[in-house]
């Protein structure tokens, strides 16, 4: 067993806790090659405030994961395989993950715009946009009034 040593800390925005005891009370147990590092010190090891939910996914994901996975990569390649082809879109033109994920998220909204088009038809998709601004435009009269 490994005790509680010293308070809780904080790395890269995650609260850790130690876990540590000193060498000299496992000289004689039959773990020690397995459990203490290779130069023969203390045994530290680190928790996130996290490692519950953690070792609590990892269970379903050993049972389900690789079906899911490939269920995932399926649903995923065809719309990067349709924004390649209709938009000519081999690479990402910005740089840092905050402009990447805005540029992706533009192309992923034009794709959907395209699908719902393609789905519902012009006529039915203008007109659900023309009664949701209706709806929205009545709302924000009423919090005014209010």
């Amino acid at each position: 067993m490994l005790p509680r040593r010293g308070q809780p800390h904080h790395k890269n925005g995650v609260r850790r806790t130690c876990y540590s005891r000193p060498a000299s009370p496992c000289r004689n147990c039959p773990l020690t090659a397995v459990c203490q590092p290779d130069a023969g010190g203390v045994r530290r090891i680190y928790r996130s405030e996290h490692a519950a939910l953690v070792e609590a996914q990892r269970q379903p994901m050993a049972d389900q994961g690789a079906p899911r996975r490939r269920q995932r990569a399926g649903l995923v390649e065809h719309p990067f395989g349709t924004l390649k082809r209709w938009f000519g879109w081999d690479h990402l033109l910005v740089r840092g993950f905050h402009k990447v994920r805005a540029e992706m998220s533009l192309m992923v909204l034009g794709y959907n715009l395209i699908r719902v088009v393609n789905r519902l038809g012009v006529g039915p998709f203008r007109d659900n946009c023309a009664r949701r601004t209706q709806v929205r435009s009545s709302q924000a009269l009423a919090q005014l009034a209010a």
